[in-house]
């Protein structure tokens, strides 16, 4: 059965679902801001700041309240996505301009009120193209370690850590790759090492356990062919592995059947052979790659059947893969030929030349290792998200520059322009200081990057934007819900 609410009943149920789970976020916010302590049966509890992981354990009784928590979550998690921070911020945001715009429809339903939803939504829009003009103006590029160390302290709050975390990253470079995981010492860790990552991941969850997957010392497979039989992959990869069939192989091609798929994760959880598949749409990618590991680009134009020799296969001291990257390790191959390569390859198109430096640059990378260890579980998952989210801003704030932090950039901005974005501009600044009691003061050395103060206002206002066209609202019963599950 379903609910059905209309007009300024159907509003406020979002708005009180908003405020519930805004409001649980937003003590988390500053240097005094609080944690939040979440129930899991099955992991033990969690004790955390982190506004995406808060926002996800939190579910309502009433349904047409809990959208309102799914709006926030959508805004934390896309926040998440785009940025890696700066997620209780685009929900602060998202509250305070929630809260503007149905204040401003009014208390009766929209046949009565004195604001059209549509001219809002476009406010917002004006608005915030003004405003991300504004940040612009406010950048400034990341010159210094220090700059970094500063914004590392300011997400991960811990001085030590946050020097490690700069120092790795600032060693990595613009185009480099820093690795968390779970170290089983007490200390919190990392290490530079020649590395190469692809921006793309496992073409299966099934491939990984935990998340991720390690593979220590892979055979390794590239091609541009599409595997999409059992012929071109098992019989090619068998004769060439040989007597090394207990060492992992990835296999990296162009694309895979659905069928290959779903034949190499059984051959993996079965314990035949420690395989994965890796799915690179992008030729240049592959040639790459194999440079860095020392394959043999196996060309599917020249050689449909994919045959290769053992000779044809590529190694690394170590990969890390996961759903979203994989990341190669001290590969054993040479890429001064590629490099010279892709040199040969400039001209006089300036946005060609630029994707080519960013390759070269890829090449002749450094990757980072970060491991995160505690006294107990429930401070190491505290650390685990403390370490992504201040690798995050680091790495951010090295490739597109950093602003004033605490809130103080979108304040002065809010203050300068009477626009709907006005008093959400302020939001979080004017939080900051609630959560210390008033007077804080802001020191020069807190900044924020640039790119996740533009996407958590920037996804705040999309969402909010959207929601403010709701004139009703239509949900299962919970009932309902619960006859579904079972």
């Amino acid at each position: 059965m379903k609910i059905i609410k209309l007009g300024n009943e159907a509003r406020e149920g979002l708005k009180k679902g908003i405020d519930a789970v805004a409001d649980i976020l937003k003590t988390t916010l500053g240097p005094h801001g609080k944690n939040s302590t979440i129930g899991r049966v099955a992991l033990g509890p969690l004790t955390t700041n982190d506004g995406v992981t808060i926002a996800k354990h939190i579910e309502l009784e009433d349904e047409v309240e809990n959208l309102g928590v799914q709006v926030i979550r959508q805004v934390t998690l896309e926040t998440d996505r785009d940025a890696g921070d700066g997620t209780t911020t685009s929900a602060v945001i998202a509250q305070k301009l929630a809260g503007t715009c149905f204040d401003r429809l009014g208390s009766d339903s929209l046949l009565n009120s004195t604001e059209s939803q549509i001219g809002l939504m476009r406010d917002i829009s004006t608005a915030l193209d003004q405003t991300l003009l504004e940040i612009d103006k406010k950048t400034k590029k990341v010159k210094s370690k220090k700059t970094l160390q500063d914004i590392a302290f300011t997400s991960v709050e811990d001085k030590k850590v946050g020097d490690l975390i700069a120092d790795i990253v600032w060693q990595t470079g613009e185009h480099g790759s820093v690795l968390f995981q779970e170290s089983k010492s007490r200390d919190i860790t990392g290490e530079v090492i020649d590395g190469y990552t692809l921006d793309v991941g496992y073409a299966s969850l099934y491939f990984g356990k935990g998340g991720f997957a390690e593979v220590i010392n892979p055979l390794i497979f590239t091609t541009n062919g599409v595997i999409d039989s059992r012929e071109k992959l098992a019989a090619p990869i068998h004769e060439a592995v040989g007597k090394e069939e207990k060492r992992s192989l990835i296999v990296i091609a162009k694309d895979f059947s659905d069928q290959m798929i779903n034949e190499m994760v059984a051959t993996k959880l079965k314990g035949h052979m420690d395989i994965y598949a890796i799915q690179v749409p992008n030729e240049d990618k592959i040639r790459d790659i194999s440079a860095v590991v020392g394959s043999k680009f196996i060309d599917a134009n020249l050689d449909p059947a994919l045959k290769v020799t053992r000779e044809d296969l590529g190694s690394c001291e170590r990969a890390v893969i996961d759903i979203q990257k994989s990341l190669f390790l001290k590969g054993k191959g040479d890429t001064s030929d590629r490099v010279k390569e892709l040199e040969s390859q400039k001209g006089d198109n300036e946005a060609i030349n630029e994707q080519l430096n960013t390759r070269i640059a890829e090449l002749n990378g450094k990757s980072g290792v970060i491991k995160v260890g505690a006294n107990s579980e429930t401070e190491k998952d505290y650390w685990l998200l403390k370490v992504e989210d201040a690798i995050s801003a680091t790495q951010s704030a090295l490739k597109e520059g950093v602003v004033k932090g605490g809130g103080l950039t979108l304040k002065e901005i809010g203050e300068k322009n009477n626009t709907i974005l006005s008093d959400a501009l302020q939001a979080p600044y004017n939080q900051i200081q609630e959560n210390a009691g008033g007077g804080l003061e802001i020191p020069d050395t807190v900044l924020d990057p640039v790119n996740v103060t533009k996407t958590a206002l920037s996804r705040a206002c999309s969402v909010v934007g959207t929601l403010i066209t709701t004139d009703s609202v239509i949900v299962d019963k919970n009932e309902d819900n619960k006859d579904k599950d079972n």
